[in-house]
C-alpha cells in the first residue's frame, strides 16, 4: 500500500480536476473562457500573426501549421496574446516551414463552433482544451526565421517520406492502413476504414497506442541485450530511439503514458528495484494532468488509462497463460471499459472481446512485418527486393483479415449495441457494482473458499452490469421533441412516451454530410438506433439529403423502419430517387394522403396538407403539413408551405375547427420554410395563433433567414420564437398536459 502512493496520488489529483472544473470550469481553467484572440479579432477578419510551429500535419492535400507564443503584428509592432495558440491553413503544398521556426503569416480569422446538437462532436472545447484560440484560413508565410535543422523537423519529414513510398509499394488502401498502424499518419487513410475499425472495436491498432510502444520499447531493448549491450546501454539507446518514435508519432497520450511506464521500468531495471505497474501509471497521470489538466476530459486519456488500471485491477490472477484466461481477460477488461466507451461514442460492438482474441495477437505479427518491409525499404540500390515483397504480402493479409473480418463481424445480429451516453448515476452504480464483485471475489480467493456458482455469479453480475447501462434514455408517458440544428434545412426529431422514435425531415443545404456529423451523432447519443417512421414533406434537398445519408450509412449507423411520403402525384425527381434507395435498404416506403391519422398511444398525427387541386409548379405548395396532438399539447408543421398554399391550409384549418377536429389555437408552429416573408402569413397566423414557434435557419445564411417581416407578424401575434440561428438545437417535453422548453 505505502509504495502506491504516487497511484493514490495520481487518482486524488483527477478528482481534484474533476471538482474544479465542474464547480469553476472556463473561470479557474481559463483557456476555456473567452480568449485574447476572441477578444482582438473578428470572424473572416484578415491579421497577420508571428508564432512558432510545434506542429504539423497534413490533411486533404493541405499543409496545417500549429503556432504558439504567438504575437498580433500591428502596424509593424508585435503584440503579445498570452500563451495562446493557433491553427493555420496553408494553400501551399510541400513541406512549408520547419518546426521550431518562428515565421510571420497572414490569413483570414475563423473560430471554432461549440457541438450544434447534443451528441455533435464540441470543436470548440476540443481545441480550447489545448489551448489553440481560433484558425487562420488561406494561410500564406510572409517571414520565416533564418532556417535551422531541427531533431523534430526531420523527424516529421521522415514520415512523411516513408509514409509516401510505404502507399507507392502497397497501393493507397491498405498502405494508408499501414501508415496509420506503424507511423500514426492518417493521411491516406480512408474514413470508411477508419469507421469500420472503430465499429467493430479495433479502431485502437489505428492510433499509436501502449500496444505499439510495448511491442517496440521491449523489442529494442532485447534486441540490444542480444547484441552485447549492457542493460544499461541497452536502457539507454532503447529509451532514446523509443522517445524519437513517440515524438515523430505525434506524442499522443496513450503513447506518452506508455513511454513513461516504459522509462520507470527501465529505472528499476537498471536500479535493481522491483516496478510496480500502479505506481508507475499513477507517476504517467500525474505528468500528463501537471502539463495539462483538461487532458483529464478526453477520450484517448481516459481510455488508456482506464484499460491500463483495468488489467492491473482484473488481470493479476491471470498469470497461467491458458487461452481460457485470455478470454476472461478480454471480456473483463472490455466491461471495465464499457462506460468510458459509451460515454465518448454512445454504442459498442458485443463482439469486440471476441474480435480482440484474433486481432491483438496478430497484430504483433503485424508490427514486425510492417517495420521489417520499411526498414528494408529504406535500403538503397533495390536490395532485398524479395524479402520486401514478402514481408509486404504478409502485412496485406493481415490487414485483408481485419477488415474483411470486421465487416462480417458487423453482418452478425445484435453486433451494435446503440445505448447512448450514460449518466452519471449510471456510470458510479455500474462501477460500485463491477468493484464489489472484484473486491468480494479477490476476498474469497485470499481466504481460500470454494464457490461452485462462479459462472452464475459473473453472468449475473454482467446482466446486471449491462441493465444499468441500457437503462431507457425516454421517459414513459413523456414526449421529447428537438429541433436539431442542421444549418440552412429542416430535422425534427420527437420520441413518444412509449418509446417509438420518429423524425420530420432531415438535410441542410449549408452544412456538409449533414446526417454523418449532426442528425446521427445526436441519434446515438439518445440510444436510438433504429427510427420507426421518417416523414419527407417534400422533395427539396434541405429537407432530404440527411436522411438519404441514414439509408446509404445503415451498416454503420441507424436504421430506418418506415418512410412516409405525400401522395405519389406530389412526388418529383429526388422523391422517386430517395423512394428507390429506401427499397434497396429495406426501408418501407408509404404515402399520407389528407385526413390520414397516424395513432401511437398519446400522439396523434394527422396530415393536413396537400390533397386539394392538382399538384403546384412549386414544390414548397405541395409540402406534406402535419397535425401533431400529444394528449392536450398541439404542434402544426407545415414544411415550406407559403403564399397561395398556406392561404388555402388557413381555410383548411377553420373548416376543421368548426367541425371540432382541431384546437381552437396551438401551442407550438414550425415556422414555414426557415422564416420566409413569403410563408407564416398574418392570415395563418390569426387562425391557429401559437403560443411558441420553431425557425430551422442557418447561421448567416444566404437568403437571409428569418426574414424580418416575418419575425415582425411572429413578435405582433406575442409569439416566443426559439430559432437554430441563435440559440442551436431546441427541445420540447410534455407530458401530454403541460410542456416545457429546453434550449442553449
Amino acid at each position: 500500500m505505502i509504495k502506491r502512493r504516487l497511484g493514490f496520488a495520481g487518482i486524488l489529483l483527477a478528482g481534484l480536476i474533476l471538482v474544479l472544473y465542474l464547480t469553476g470550469g472556463g473561470k479557474i481553467f481559463g483557456r476555456l473562457g473567452v480568449s485574447r484572440c476572441e477578444k482582438l479579432w473578428k470572424e473572416s477578419e484578415e491579421v497577420m500573426v508571428e508564432g512558432e510551429v510545434y506542429q504539423k500535419t497534413r490533411k486533404e492535400e493541405k499543409l496545417i501549421l500549429y503556432l504558439k507564443k504567438i504575437q498580433i503584428r500591428e502596424m509593424g509592432n508585435g503584440k503579445a496574446v498570452a500563451d495562446e495558440r493557433l491553427l493555420v491553413y496553408l494553400d501551399e503544398k510541400g513541406n512549408g516551414p520547419e518546426i521550431g521556426q518562428r515565421i510571420l503569416v497572414k490569413g483570414n480569422v475563423g473560430f471554432f463552433d461549440p457541438a450544434a446538437n447534443p451528441g455533435n462532436f464540441d470543436q470548440k472545447n476540443y481545441y480550447k482544451q489545448q489551448n489553440i484560440q481560433a484558425v487562420l484560413w488561406k494561410g500564406k508565410v510572409l517571414e520565416k526565421q533564418v532556417k535551422k535543422t531541427f531533431f523534430r523537423e526531420k523527424l516529421w519529414q521522415f514520415r512523411n517520406r516513408t509514409a509516401d513510398e510505404i502507399c507507392r509499394e502497397m497501393g493507397k488502401h491498405r498502405g494508408g492502413i499501414l501508415c496509420a498502424v506503424l507511423l500514426g499518419d492518417s493521411f491516406y487513410t480512408e474514413e470508411k476504414v477508419k469507421e469500420l475499425y472503430r465499429v467493430a472495436g479495433i479502431g485502437h491498432l489505428l492510433a499509436i497506442s501502449g500496444l505499439h510502444i510495448s511491442f517496440f520499447g521491449n523489442g529494442l531493448y532485447r534486441g540490444l541485450r542480444k547484441t552485447g549491450f549492457s542493460i544499461l546501454q541497452a536502457g539507454v539507446v532503447g529509451s532514446l530511439l523509443l522517445g524519437s518514435y513517440v515524438v515523430m508519432t505525434g506524442m499522443s497520450v496513450s503513447a506518452l503514458r506508455a513511454f513513461t511506464m516504459f522509462l520507470i521500468r527501465m529505472g528499476a531495471e537498471l536500479t535493481g528495484r522491483e516496478y510496480d505497474g500502479l505506481t508507475a501509471l499513477g507517476i504517467a497521470e500525474i505528468g500528463l494532468l501537471l502539463t495539462n489538466p483538461l487532458r483529464l476530459f478526453t477520450a484517448g486519456f481516459q481510455l488508456s488509462f482506464a484499460a491500463v488500471l483495468g488489467i492491473y485491477l482484473i488481470g493479476s490472477e491471470n498469470k497461467k497463460g491458458r487461452f481460457s484466461d485470455s478470454v476472461r481477460m478480454a471480456v473483463r477488461l472490455w466491461f471495465f471499459l464499457l462506460p468510458v466507451t459509451l460515454w465518448h461514442y454512445y454504442e459498442t460492438c458485443l463482439y469486440a472481446p471476441a474480435w480482440n482474441l484474433l486481432v491483438i495477437p496478430m497484430a504483433s505479427v503485424l508490427l514486425l512485418c510492417g517495420s521489417a518491409g520499411m526498414a528494408v525499404m529504406l535500403i538503397p540500390c533495390g536490395a532485398g527486393d524479395i524479402m520486401q515483397s514478402a514481408l509486404w504480402k504478409i502485412t496485406e493479409c493481415i490487414l485483408l483479415f481485419y477488415e474483411k473480418g470486421s465487416g462480417l463481424l458487423l453482418e452478425l445480429p445484435g453486433a451494435r449495441w446503440i445505448p447512448g451516453r450514460p449518466r452519471l448515476w449510471q456510470i458510479a452504480c455500474y462501477y460500485g457494482v463491477l468493484l464489489f464483485y472484484l473486491w468480494r471475489k479477490r476476498k474469497e480467493k485470499k481466504e481460500g473458499r470454494q464457490t461452485g456458482k462462479q459462472v452464475v455469479r459473473q453472468l449475473v453480475t454482467a446482466g446486471i452490469l449491462l441493465i444499468l447501462l441500457g437503462i431507457p434514455k425516454w421517459k414513459r408517458g413523456q414526449m421529447e421533441l428537438t429541433m436539431l440544428d442542421v444549418g440552412q434545412g429542416d430535422c425534427f426529431f420527437f420520441r413518444d412516451g412509449n418509446g417509438k422514435n420518429y423524425l420530420i425531415d432531415g438535410g441542410s443545404s449549408s452544412v456538409d454530410a449533414a446526417g454523418r456529423y449532426r442528425l446521427e451523432p445526436f441519434l446515438k447519443f439518445r440510444g436510438v438506433k433504429r427510427l420507426d417512421y421518417v416523414w419527407v414533406t417534400h422533395g427539396d434537398v434541405d429537407h432530404l439529403n440527411a436522411v438519404e445519408e441514414l439509408l446509404e450509412r445503415r451498416k454503420y449507423g441507424v436504421e430506418i423502419q418506415y418512410l412516409i411520403f405525400p401522395e405519389q402525384k406530389y412526388w418529383d425527381e429526388r422523391l422517386i430517387k430517395l423512394c428507390n434507395l429506401a427499397e434497396e435498404a429495406g426501408t418501407k416506403v408509404r404515402v399520407m394522403e389528407m385526413d390520414t391519422i397516424f395513432l401511437s398511444g398519446k400522439l396523434k398525427m394527422r396530415c393536413l396538407w396537400p390533397g386539394e387541386g392538382e399538384p403546384s409548379e412549386n414544390g414548397n405548395e405541395n409540402s406534406l403539413v402535419l397535425h401533431l396532438q400529444y394528449g392536450k399539447i398541439t404542434m402544426l408543421f407545415t414544411g415550406d408551405l407559403e403564399n397561395t398554399g398556406e392561404e388555402l391550409l388557413a381555410e383548411r384549418i377553420k373548416n376543421l375547427r368548426k367541425k371540432g377536429e382541431l384546437p381552437a389555437c396551438y401551442d407550438l408552429l414550425k415556422v414555414g420554410h426557415h422564416g420566409s416573408r413569403n410563408a407564416t402569413g398574418e392570415e395563418l397566423l390569426e387562425v391557429i395563433r401559437p403560443r411558441a414557434a420553431f425557425c430551422s435557419s442557418g447561421k448567416e445564411n444566404r437568403y437571409g433567414h428569418p426574414h424580418a417581416e416575418t419575425l415582425e407578424r411572429l413578435a405582433k401575434w406575442g409569439v416566443s420564437l426559439y430559432n437554430t440561428k441563435d440559440r442551436g438545437a431546441v427541445s420540447m417535453y410534455t407530458d401530454g398536459r403541460e410542456y416545457g422548453i429546453q434550449s442553449p
